[in-house]
């Protein structure tokens, strides 16, 4: 057997066998769909860092659509993270030196993945995006789980990528964000704090389980979309994502917004990446990056120079 091999039950091969002796041709077709939705309502997650620039095209313009789905669409984010004892990161003793400075917390517990485009000036940052990770986490606790939704958490997420992002993130950048957002940030610092916290050497629940998530589904890089526990290969764009999402409805169950992105979709030009804003089809282009003379769009993780974490 050579890989890569397609094998067929034996029926099935004895009848594209027959009728290609007999001359005739015929296209075969490989498709893994998308499990259908179960009860009308479909479970969509995505993967992320908060600096991961290759997620946040998706994360400011996907809002809309997630809203426009409703009931019938279940959203939940999950922050990818390092575990810091398998990197040799922990701080066992106060008196010890920080094996991995400026990259983790809780004693090392708990780092952010080392990101493509910053490998040597750090400043901290690491920490910074874990304990950004904690309060998405629960700021999506505290106004997400409930409804599957999370408007509130959509709509500080687009906030933080265009008035913070990874160079101005700090805890009073976000916290200035939450009035507008409608969080209350009391909330939010008593869920931090009572998870487990980011400082000392404690354990964080839902860091915790971040971790554990991530080893079962076997996520190694970032930004990575499951739609009904199947991932979802390829650019992660506003189309391609919806997409994914709208295969799963029944014909007569299907979101408006669905029928509202095929029109778009025909109309979005070739050069573009298209987006449903409202209700108008808008164009933009996918951001390109470049890192060591090679440049990289939202296909980078084909690119195997491009994965190592």
């Amino acid at each position: 057997v050579r890989i890569p091999s397609m094998m067929l039950f034996k029926p099935e091969a004895d009848k594209l066998k027959k009728q290609l002796m007999e001359g005739n041709f015929r296209r075969l077709q490989l498709s893994w769909p998308v499990p259908p939705a179960i009860n009308g309502r479909t479970v969509y997650s995505l993967w992320m860092t908060p600096d991961d620039l290759l997620s946040h095209h998706f994360l400011t313009s996907f809002r809309d659509a997630a809203i426009a789905l409703g009931d019938k669409a279940i959203f939940k984010p999950k922050m990818f993270i390092k575990d810091g004892t398998e990197k040799g990161c922990r701080k066992y003793e106060e008196s010890e030196s920080d094996p991995c400075p400026g990259f983790c917390t809780n004693n090392g517990r708990y780092c952010e993945p080392r990101s493509y485009y910053d490998f040597e000036v750090y400043d901290n940052k690491g920490t910074r995006m874990v304990v950004e990770s904690l309060r998405r986490a629960c700021i999506w606790h505290v106004y997400g789980e409930g409804d599957g939704l999370g408007v509130e958490w959509w709509t500080y997420v687009q906030m933080w990528i265009q008035r913070c992002g990874a160079s101005h993130s700090s805890s009073s950048c976000s916290m200035d964000l939450f009035e507008t957002a409608g969080i209350d940030g009391q909330l939010v610092e008593e869920c931090m704090v009572e998870s487990g916290n980011f400082r000392g050497d404690t354990t964080n629940l839902f860091l915790d389980n971040y971790l554990d998530e991530a080893a079962d589904y076997d996520i190694s890089f970032t930004p990575a979309l499951f739609v009904n526990g199947a991932v979802i290969r390829g650019s992660l764009t506003f189309g391609t994502s919806l997409e994914a999402i709208c295969t799963t409805y029944d014909e007569n169950d299907t979101p408006d917004i669905c029928y509202a992105w095929t029109a778009c979709a025909e109309s979005c030009s070739s050069e573009a990446t298209c987006a449903i804003v409202g209700e108008q089809c808008v164009e933009y282009q996918v951001p390109t990056f470049n890192y060591d003379g090679i440049n990289y769009d939202d296909d980078y993780i084909e690119n195997e120079q491009a994965i190592t974490i």
